[in-house]
């Protein structure tokens, strides 16, 4: 009984996703039986036709996380490389809406949050996520986001066509409230469902390829910190292994932009 504020509060919070029920084992002795439960309060997570252990601590968002975790991940596309978008788009091109959206985070490992939004929309739309601030740079560059976290709605799957979630002002620090499951829910509801025909407002507009900088020794730096810095360009680097390969190709991309600003690489 004490705890029944944080119970409560959870049974909000995960509204959608989770049913948040309670059992009076002196009431229902046969059920607590069958559950095996010895003590109390007994904390268990049903799902897929089984039961898992809670024992994590007893706060709201504790709890919360829990259940997020065991939402199944299958929806969940990892984004890691700017071509990787285009796997996202061409599975949108499947659903009714021909929508995508890409969760952009600075956390290297899949979230509870983007399981739990890629798996109630399922059926409406096409979820990717890009993980890392620095493994996600050339995704961030090919999308237009200066911000991170940041949510991405690719209208018709069209790449030019975007709606964010959070302002995308670079260098202004997104409120962590706007990316709850709810909120991310809400706002993606708003472009897939069609009688709302939020997309219609979302006009086309080109992203600018980033450029090199021009005062970078590029062999002073990880073969890890090339790698991005290509793929940030859109470069395919199948087949590039050691360092100087890796050097030469992004010399050659800084001199055709020197070159050409427009240049297609």
């Amino acid at each position: 009984k004490n705890r029944k504020p944080e119970y409560v509060a959870l049974a909000r919070e995960l509204q959608g996703y989770a049913k948040v029920g309670a059992v009076d084992c002196t009431d229902e002795e046969g059920l607590c039986e069958e559950h095996g439960i010895k003590g109390y309060p007994t904390l268990k997570l049903f799902y897929e036709g089984g039961s898992v252990p809670y024992e994590g601590g007893r706060t709201m968002q504790d709890m919360k996380e829990f259940v997020l975790g065991h939402i199944p991940g299958t929806s969940l596309y990892n984004v890691r490389q700017p071509k990787s978008v285009a796997s996202v788009v061409a599975e949108a091109a499947k659903k009714k809406t021909n929508m995508a959206a890409i969760y952009l985070t600075e956390s290297e490992s899949a979230s509870a949050i983007g399981r739990a939004v890629s798996f109630q929309l399922r059926k409406d739309l096409a979820f990717g996520e890009s993980r890392g601030a620095k493994v996600g740079a050339g995704v961030a560059a090919k999308l237009g986001v200066n911000v991170l976290p940041q949510l991405v709605v690719l209208c018709d799957g069209d790449v030019n066509r975007r709606a964010f979630l959070v302002d995308n002002v670079k260098g202004k620090k997104p409120d962590p409230s706007k990316f709850s499951p709810e909120r991310m829910i809400s706002f993606l509801q708003r472009y897939s469902d069609p009688k709302q025909k939020a997309c219609a407002s979302v006009k086309a507009e080109e992203v600018v390829k980033p450029r090199l900088p021009l005062d970078v020794d590029f062999a002073k730096l990880r073969v890890k910190e090339l790698r991005e810095m290509l793929e940030a360009q859109e470069v395919d680097v199948r087949g590039l292994t050691e360092k100087p390969e890796f050097v030469t190709r992004l010399e050659a991309v800084r001199a055709a932009q020197k070159a050409s600003p427009h240049i297609e690489l």
